[in-house]
């Protein structure tokens, strides 16, 4: 007997005319993350979640449990992506449109 897989399209990139970068940072310890969520950078360059929606530089490409020790995670740093699928870490999220929107990172 086969196994039936699901497949759960990613519900996050909104178009293919723009392109999407990525890079790896490490997310401080402390949470679990879901794909979508923005990101600030600390000092020391690791992905930390923001306090304030100006300091937002990035979007977590997967799923990071970081849960228990600081973490490598994917993140997005340009790109077209859906708006409804992004976790605003509880920010203004036409603030933080704007944050991304002059590092090339467009919400829809």
């Amino acid at each position: 007997m086969s196994e039936v897989v699901r497949h759960e399209p990613d519900q996050l990139c909104a178009g293919s005319n723009f392109p999407k970068l990525t890079d790896t940072f490490v997310v401080k310890a402390g949470a679990s993350h879901k794909q979508g969520k923005v990101f600030a950078l600390d000092a020391e360059g690791k992905a930390i979640t923001p306090t304030d929606a100006a300091a937002v530089k990035v979007i977590l490409a997967s799923d990071v449990d970081a849960t228990s020790a600081d973490t490598e995670g994917l993140f997005y740093t340009t790109g077209i992506f859906n708006g409804f699928a992004v976790d605003y870490s509880g920010l203004d999220e036409n603030a933080v449109k704007e944050a991304l929107h002059v590092r090339s990172i467009f919400l829809k």
